[in-house]
């Protein structure tokens, strides 16, 4: 056997891979920027395709509980855009509707 039997089924796999890639980030180019209001206008939750994150900004600083929420469900404060921020993921957005409703229930009506 020749070294090219072993390097042609790697190379394929790690073409095919690049090309999975791109496609998945074809997909996510083409989602919509949004911003939708929640708590009362107290909490305003971005989705920012060009950086690839969902962001939660609030018009005041969150209390503890609400920190505590935030960091359970994989958000990291970025003080550079002054915002809670994940990666856009499906298990993301999951964990931000969850995390939002959470928020809505414990909230002073």
């Amino acid at each position: 056997m020749n070294w090219h039997s072993y390097v042609l089924p790697y190379a394929m796999r790690d073409v095919k891979a690049a090309q999975q890639r791109v496609e998945e980030l074809e997909k996510r180019q083409a989602l919509p920027h949004t911003e939708t209001e929640h708590l009362g206008g107290g909490l305003r939750l971005v989705q920012d395709v060009e950086a690839q994150r969902f962001r939660l900004y609030f018009s005041t600083r969150p209390d503890r509980a609400t920190i505590d929420r935030l960091k359970a469900s994989g958000m990291k404060w970025a003080p550079s855009v002054g915002a809670w921020q994940r990666q856009i993921t499906p298990n993301a957005e999951w964990a931000i509707k969850k995390l939002i409703q959470d928020l809505e229930a414990v909230a002073p009506a």
